[in-house]
């Protein structure tokens, strides 16, 4: 004969049957058998899962050297059954990553871990720039062997950005007076020598660094070197500059130059 375990067996910790045989001797009289007993133990149905999500290091994708908008960032996703019955389709759900559940696997053994691939790639946008976290929460779902729902306990990552702020300096000097006409004094005709020191004050690269002066020349004055990592300084020229009788009559020369460059 067979029996079905009921919950109340379950609650208890064990299913018992009690059976004794019945019959009658050749007089008729009855005849029992003393009661056989079996014990069967029953175990808890927990079903249970877990979820580890970690972050990997950004992909500087414009290489900026900071984890800005455009950047990606590739996450992995373990999920574990932490529970005493097999799982099955198990998924993970991260809104971040996927409008729809992530599969990792069709079945999951207890005490067994399964790794879902392939995980999408997250980019890194404007939003998360201007609030300096990329915050990513997601969690693990399956069915137990009764097909009710299993769902893990959230699980969250923090990946820190960095809002670039490209931004030069430039130092403009004079490096000295020739004094073509030899009259001891900085008039017409004299050359003025010019030379410049432009400096990465922000905290990203910046490619093709010039500067325009257009008092010296009518192109741009090269630099090198042409990239600067942040804190690094380029020199530009030397230029020279004839002083003009105008010049002379206003009694300065009055020179602006400023440097340029393209962010990553």
């Amino acid at each position: 004969g067979t029996y079905t375990i009921s919950g109340a067996d379950v609650a208890g910790g064990h299913a018992v049957n009690t059976a004794t045989a019945l019959g009658r001797d050749p007089d008729g009289d009855p005849v029992d058998s003393p009661p056989a007993v079996v014990d069967v133990p029953t175990t808890l149905p927990q079903p249970a899962l877990s979820l580890d999500k970690s972050a990997g290091t950004p992909d500087d994708v414009n290489g900026s050297g900071i984890t800005d908008a455009g950047d990606t960032i590739a996450y992995v996703l373990t999920v574990s059954n932490v529970g005493n019955v097999p799982l099955f389709d198990v998924t993970v759900t991260d809104a971040l990553l996927s409008a729809t559940p992530i599969p990792c696997t069709a079945r999951l053994d207890p005490g067994a871990s399964a790794t879902c691939s392939p995980v999408p790639l997250y980019t890194v946008t404007a939003a998360d720039v201007n609030a300096g976290v990329v915050v990513n929460t997601a969690r693990a779902d399956g069915r137990d062997p009764d097909d009710r729902p299993v769902r893990s306990p959230n699980d969250t990552t923090s990946t820190p950005t960095t809002r670039p702020q490209p931004s030069l300096s430039i130092e403009k000097s004079v490096d000295g007076i020739d004094d073509v006409n030899e009259s001891t004094i900085t008039d017409a005709g004299d050359i003025i020598n010019y030379s410049f020191v432009v400096t990465n004050v922000g905290n990203v690269p910046v490619h093709d660094i010039e500067v325009v002066d257009p008092k010296v020349s009518a192109a741009p004055i090269a630099c090198l070197p042409s990239t600067l990592a942040p804190g690094d300084e380029a020199t530009c020229g030397p230029v020279d500059y004839t002083v003009t009788e105008a010049d002379e009559a206003a009694g300065s020369v009055a020179n602006r130059a400023t440097a340029s460059g393209t962010d990553p």
